[in-house]
């Protein structure tokens, strides 16, 4: 289906396309050469104090984050974040999980409630096929293997002192 949309827009609009494709091409050249002549400075900006860099830094996420809705909500939510990943880090928790899981949950969310629609509402879309029950047979497994994993751990001493 994408490739057939692919032809047509190729058939019909080629100029469309084109213009496309050597704006990005420029876009490329040019963004490569900036960071390329400039890579002496950029290099340095590695060495600045983290006590200058932070508030720099700070500023600029809690301005995006209010720049994107022009929404107040956004940066308390950004600040809570922040907060969050502050006590996960300081209790030991790893934060690329949960950084990956904060950003791929709202696509895993639109993703349900699409095949949710696609099956009017039906959740046995989710047991129709082989693959389908070895993805949740290893989710679970998945979900389990902390508690599992001492028992198995007593099994094989066991095993060893026989």
């Amino acid at each position: 289906m994408s490739t057939v949309l692919f032809l047509l827009l190729l058939r019909d609009h080629l100029d469309v396309v084109l213009t496309l494709a050597l704006g990005l091409t420029f876009s490329q050249i040019l963004g490569s050469s900036f960071i390329l002549l400039n890579s002496n400075i950029l290099a340095r900006l590695s060495t600045i104090n983290t006590k200058y860099l932070s508030p720099i830094i700070i500023v600029l996420c809690l301005g995006g984050a209010y720049c994107i809705r022009m929404n107040i909500y956004d940066v308390f939510l950004a600040v809570g974040s922040g907060i969050l990943g502050f006590f996960l880090k300081y209790y030991g928790f790893p934060i690329i999980p949960m950084a990956i899981g904060y950003i791929l949950g709202g696509l895993a969310a639109k993703a349900f409630r699409q095949s949710l629609m696609m099956n009017y509402g039906d959740y046995s879309i989710f047991f129709s096929s082989s693959i389908c029950f070895i993805l949740i047979f290893l989710i679970l497994l998945l979900y389990l293997s902390p508690f599992l994993k001492p028992t198995i751990n007593k099994m094989r001493k066991s095993d060893e002192e026989i």
